[in-house]
């Protein structure tokens, strides 16, 4: 008969009238053994010795527990090693935890956030046609990953919302990944957003590009004078991906907030220097735009400044789950 059907079997039994089995040993060794099976690979695993001299290859470590870390990453924030144009960003873990990597990861869950809308021609399909987008933790090793045709990989796979909006919704439809091993450390946070490809032969996920959130832009003059309403043209970038199509942006339109304009109207600048933002309208063409409400006749030449685009801003609320080797709070893996 199999040991599992007789665990006490190979017990060394004294064959003197008072025989020494420690009843208790066992039975938490059995107890054990139920509810430790499926976490054996996020267990540091130590086996105390047991009476008899059994060593208890199931027994929980004396001291095991899971610790959650979590970091709001702000794309404000990003590192310099973040590429937009190819739908990357990437932060430095160490500047949001107290200058410490996460250790011994085994999940990573994310939260629901807003994504800059990606527009396209009128003429052509929606950006975000199939209503999926795929994340990709640009960092980690493939095989902690879910593999797809032609090497595509990812880790969480979010239901597109909200198509309609200046920023669209994206709702992680797996909001937890568990790795099959613990992550020694991670120094960095590095993403990668993808869509499926629009192809129909098997080929690679397409790369999200990330509209900027900011740009240098320049006041416009007419025969010398401002425009009323004020004008802008936006310089190293275009309004299309940035802003949105030609056209009224509608009521109230899009939000933004302009700093560093310094004219020679000082009503003027502080209009559009308004900490709280102010609202792009119309966009006139793929490099100029137009800001209603702000009169800017009195203003007697070109001037620049920075502008901040905050639907285009995106920020993850990630949750990182640790295994330890220290008694925390006896929450296991599945503590949602």
């Amino acid at each position: 008969m199999s040991y599992e059907r007789t665990p006490y079997a190979n017990v060394n039994r004294n064959q003197s009238r008072c025989g020494q089995i420690n009843t208790h040993e066992l039975m938490k060794r059995e107890i054990y053994k139920q509810g430790y099976d499926s976490d054996t690979n996020f267990r540091i695993t130590n086996p105390p010795i047991l009476g008899n001299s059994i060593i208890d290859e199931n027994a929980p470590p004396p001291e095991v527990g899971f610790e959650d870390v979590y970091l709001m990453f702000d794309s404000t924030q990003r590192t310099g090693t973040s590429d937009y144009s190819s739908g990357e960003i990437s932060w430095s873990i160490p500047v949001l935890n107290n200058s410490v990597d996460v250790k011994n990861c085994v999940a990573i869950r994310l939260l629901p956030f807003y994504f800059p809308n990606i527009y396209t021609a009128t003429t052509a399909p929606d950006y975000f046609y199939y209503l999926r987008a795929f994340i990709e933790i640009q960092n980690l090793p493939s095989t902690q990953s879910i593999l797809g045709p032609k090497n595509n990989k990812f880790h969480f796979v979010c239901d597109v919302q909200n198509t309609s909006g200046q920023s669209v919704l994206l709702v992680p439809l797996n909001d937890t990944f568990y790795f099959k091993q613990p992550l020694t450390s991670l120094s960095d946070f590095q993403v990668r957003f993808l869509v499926p490809p629009t192809t129909s032969l098997p080929s690679n996920f397409k790369r999200i590009p990330i509209p900027k959130d900011t740009l240098t832009v320049q006041s416009l003059t007419t025969g010398g004078f401002g425009y009323n309403p004020i004008r802008f043209q936006v310089t190293g970038g275009d309004t299309t991906s940035a802003l949105g199509l030609i056209g009224s942006m509608g009521v109230p339109g899009l939000a933004v907030v302009i700093t560093d304009y310094a004219s020679n109207d000082s009503a003027i600048n502080q209009a559009v220097n308004n900490p709280l933002g102010v609202f792009v309208t119309t966009v006139l063409s793929s490099t100029t735009f137009e800001i209603a409400g702000i009169n800017a006749t009195t203003v007697t030449g070109p001037y620049t400044a920075t502008m901040f685009i905050m639907k285009n801003r995106i920020e993850l609320d990630v949750r990182f789950t640790s295994v330890k080797n220290q008694v925390t709070n006896h929450m296991d893996i599945n503590h949602d």
